[in-house]
Formats: C-alpha cells, structure tokens, sequence
C-alpha cells in the first residue's frame, strides 16, 4: 500500500517529468503533474515545497532540456520566484541563453531542498530506489511511451557548439555544472541523442 507521505519529485521543465508521472499514474498512485497531489511532480510545486514530506530531485542533460523547452510557451515566473532572482537582462534578449541560465540556477535551488537524485537518463536502473522512496514496495517500470510530446522541434539538432557560441562563459558555467549531475557535453558539433521523455 502506497505511503500517505506527500512527495514532490522536482524537476526544471522539460525534463521527462510528465514521464515520470505516467508511469506513476498506472500503478494507482494519487499522482498530478504540476498540481498538488500525495506525489506532485514537476517545477510548478517548488513554490510550496515546505508542504511535502520528501522532495527528489529529477534532472536531464541541459542540451536536450533546452532544445525542448524552447520550443514551447514555456513561463520563467514561478521559476524566478523560486530561484530568488531573475536573470541578468542579456540573457532574456534570447530564449537559449535563458534557458541555459534557468537549467543552472532552478537545478540549485531543488538540489537544496533535495533528499536524493537521479537522472532521467538513468530511469531503468533508478526506478527500484524511487520505488523505495515513495514506499509502494517492488513494481516493474511500465513500458511508457517516453516520447510524450510527439511534434519536432525546430531545434532538435542544436548542438553545444551553438550555445557556446550565444554565451560562452554561461555554458562553461552550465557544463561544469552539470559534470556534477555526471553529464558529458559530448562532441560540441554534433546533435546528443541524451535522455528519455520530454515533459
């Protein structure tokens, strides 16, 4: 029987969070996507994370969180307001440069409040242990479609080179960043195929 503890499971926005969430929904949980629930999931909630018993911290390679999340109407605000700051006005003039910012500085701030974390790269061999945490005792990962947003982006063959062309210092910070999280930028002229889900 599934624990009566809330769980907030954070994530910066497009990273396979709606994923997470589907393959929840099917083992009977009480779980919602950016809505308060026994187990929420998303960034939306990181507003009240004082309201949960265990927040875990879910994070995707940067270059595909932000191919992703450029391409939708994707709001900052909320994210601001947990960040405790807005970004330098340079980056704003550009969408990729604000989402390099925000991968950076919203990943900080859940890994604060974070009991533990994983890679959405890594959900096969994670799965046991998330298991555990939300204490639903043993279950198999259900075969889920992973591609939960089906349209093509525009910027799907974006590469690290290109973001280290619009903000050089600021993807230094990113990438040495995210060799925290074990993330590799990978070869700097090519497309990286890194992660599963996108919402």
């Amino acid at each position: 029987m599934a624990s009566t503890r809330r769980v907030l499971i954070a994530a910066h926005p497009r990273s396979g969070t709606l994923y997470i969430c589907r393959c929840l929904e099917t083992l009977g949980l009480d779980v919602k996507h950016e809505k308060p629930a026994t187990i929420s999931v998303g960034y939306q909630e990181m507003l009240k994370a004082d309201d949960y018993d265990l927040v875990i911290h879910q994070v995707r390679h940067p270059l595909n969180v932000i191919r992703s999340v450029i391409n939708c109407a994707q709001t900052y605000k909320n994210m601001f307001k947990v960040i405790g700051q807005e970004p330098p006005k340079s980056y704003c003039q550009h969408r990729v440069t604000q989402s390099m910012w925000t991968w950076i500085h919203f990943n900080r701030a859940i890994a604060e409040r974070a009991a533990w974390r994983f890679r959405i790269e890594d959900i096969d061999d994670e799965w046991p242990r998330l298991m555990q945490s939300l204490e639903v005792g043993p279950a198999p990962l259900p075969p889920v479609d992973r591609r939960t947003h089906h349209r093509r982006s525009p910027y799907r063959d974006m590469t690290s080179l290109d973001l280290w062309n619009l903000a050089p210092s600021l993807y230094e910070e990113m990438m040495t960043f995210a060799k925290d999280y074990g993330y590799e930028p990978g070869n700097v002229t090519q497309p990286c195929e890194c992660g599963a889900g996108s919402g």
